[in-house]
This record gives structure tokens, C-alpha cells and sequence, in this order.
């Protein structure tokens, strides 16, 4: 558990878009399937023939995906589970903050075992002990949630922490790989110091033809059909002989922005943007593309912040 870790407070994007949906498909559903029938002596038949069968089972749906989403808020850093550890552990405010600050093991542990583990674990066993002793008439004595639902519901929740681990490090290792290919404000501060490196024109072909291209004529670039094309403000298209790869290299990063994996547009080019419903954001670009351009919800704070201005915040 030394390595899982719930949001970067410090920096509220770091886990902001899990990948994490499969668990919600194909895992959660199983889960509540697990908790019964592990160590359960009662046969299948036997099972399927009694009712408290299927309201255990609901009970079980219901708690798993009570957890799931609390999880996921826990590990996107959004919600107000992060508005609770901001305001008790990291906000500088009040005796328990103090505490925090003078013993970060404190915060390790939170951070580590009672908001992921913890909180759930206690959630889950206060809905069973309600729907026992209410719904069932089962006195909490005489069940078995302290010898069998109780570390099964802990190992299920480690492991599922786990994964979430997996996740934020697969994301962070992908995030800084892209970061990589891409110009970073360090980069960018040494091309302003040789401008020399961007590219003022370009060497493009059409049919039998080559011609030269002013980097002011320039609307964007787009990969199709793994070939790149040099599209002009007047909707002219040309073959480009390099990859986009090559372009983040050559191109001024005030000037150009890589929007996708198949288009790098200039400023000039962008009428305008629209965020869809799923965070993405939709990009009006003149000349108008066949297909639709969108940036990813990642990226979408890093184009605004280009489209206005705002440089030296991009990376």
C-alpha cells in the first residue's frame, strides 16, 4: 500500500481523468457475487431458491458501486471528498492541519489507508449491519460480518486500490511520454533564444510540383492516411514530407498548437471553440476540415491557455 496514493492536492490535474470505466463494467458487477459466496455452504440451487439471496445480492450492487464512485472521486481528486482532505489536511487551517504538518506520517496514513480503505470499509459494514438488523432481524451477535463479510470486503477493497495505483502510475508514465514528444516551457525558452530553429517555409509537393510555402500562409497540418498535409489560409493542399512528430520541433510554440495526433494548427486558424458534453472540446478551424477536430479533455486546459495567450502556463 506504500506506493497508492490518492490525488496530487498540490496539483488538482495529476489524476483528474481516470481510466477507470472498466472497472465500473466488468468488475463491479462481480464483486457482490464474490463477498456472498465465498464461504458460504449453502449450493448454488439452495442459494437461487432463497429470497434473501437476491436482496443480498442488491444490498451488495448497491454498496459496490457506492464505493466505486466514492473511490473514483477520491483518486480524480474531484468532489467533496477533496474538499475534505484539502480543508482538514492541507489547507493550513485549524489544530488538526497543525498536527498534520508536524507529523506527515499522519498524512501518509490518511492518505494511504483511512480515506481509501478505512472510510469504505466502515461504509459497507454499517450498510450490512442496518440490513440485518432491520430488514432480516439478524442480530449483529449471531452473523457472520465480523468473521467472513468483514475481510472479504478488505481484501476486495485492497485489491481495487491497487488497481487505482496501477492506473495513476500507467497515466503519469503515458502523460509524461507525451510531454516528452511535445515542446515544454523550457524548451520553448531556449528556441526564443535561437529563432533560428523554426522553420520560415516549407518544401511541399503537389502532383509534379514543388513549391515553396511561407510559414504566414500556413493554416495547419493534417496527417491522413499516415501523409501530412500543409493546408494554406486559401484551402490550398500540399504533401509535407515530415511527420507531426518532426513538426513539434520546427514549429514556433506560440504560433502552433498540436490539437491531436493527425492535425498541428496555427493560431490564425482557429475560428473558435465549443466544449462538448464529455469535456472535449471541439475546434472551429478555417479552412474547415472533413471530419470534426476535438482536443482531448487532457489537453483541453493547455489549448485555452495557448488560444489566449497564456504561454508561459502551458506546460
Amino acid at each position: 500500500m506504500s506506493n497508492i496514493k490518492t490525488a496530487n492536492f498540490g496539483d488538482p490535474e495529476s489524476y483528474s481523468n481516470l481510466n477507470d470505466r472498466w472497472l465500473f463494467i466488468f468488475v463491479y458487477p462481480v464483486v457482490p457475487f464474490i463477498v456472498i459466496h465465498v464461504g458460504n455452504d449453502n449450493s448454488v440451487s439452495a442459494l437461487l431458491l432463497n429470497p434473501t439471496y437476491y436482496s443480498d445480492l442488491a444490498l451488495g450492487l448497491f454498496c459496490t458501486y457506492i464505493i466505486g464512485y466514492y473511490l473514483r472521486a477520491v483518486y480524480s481528486g474531484k468532489g467533496i471528498w477533496t474538499t475534505i482532505l484539502k480543508s482538514y489536511m492541507f489547507s493550513g487551517l485549524g489544530k488538526s492541519s497543525r498536527i498534520l504538518s508536524k507529523n506527515p506520517w499522519l498524512t501518509r496514513f490518511a492518505r494511504n489507508i483511512i480515506f481509501p480503505i478505512i472510510v469504505p470499509l466502515t461504509i459497507v459494514m454499517a450498510m450490512e449491519a442496518i440490513y440485518l438488523e432491520l430488514f432480516l432481524n439478524i442480530p449483529l451477535g449471531e452473523s457472520a460480518i465480523l468473521y467472513l463479510e468483514l475481510p472479504v470486503v478488505t481484501l476486495v477493497l485492497t485489491i481495487i486500490n491497487l488497481v487505482y495505483g496501477q492506473i495513476n502510475t500507467r497515466q503519469r508514465y503515458h502523460s509524461l511520454s507525451f510531454s516528452i514528444k511535445t515542446p515544454n516551457s523550457q524548451a520553448a525558452h531556449l528556441n526564443k533564444l535561437h529563432p533560428e530553429i523554426y522553420k520560415q517555409c516549407f518544401i511541399v509537393n503537389r502532383g509534379a510540383t514543388t513549391l515553396q510555402i511561407p510559414i504566414s500562409k500556413v493554416a495547419y497540418f493534417i496527417i491522413n492516411s499516415k501523409i501530412t498535409f500543409l493546408i494554406t489560409d486559401e484551402n490550398e493542399k500540399y504533401i509535407y514530407g515530415e511527420t507531426i512528430e518532426k513538426l513539434s520541433g520546427i514549429l514556433q510554440p506560440e504560433t502552433f498548437f498540436q490539437l491531436n495526433r493527425q492535425i498541428f494548427t496555427s493560431r490564425a486558424a482557429v475560428n473558435g471553440y465549443e466544449q462538448t458534453t464529455t469535456r472535449k472540446l471541439e475546434i472551429q478551424l478555417h479552412p474547415k476540415p472533413v471530419e470534426p477536430v476535438f482536443v482531448s479533455k487532457q489537453r483541453a486546459g493547455k489549448f485555452t491557455r495557448w488560444f489566449t495567450n497564456d504561454f508561459q502556463s502551458i506546460t
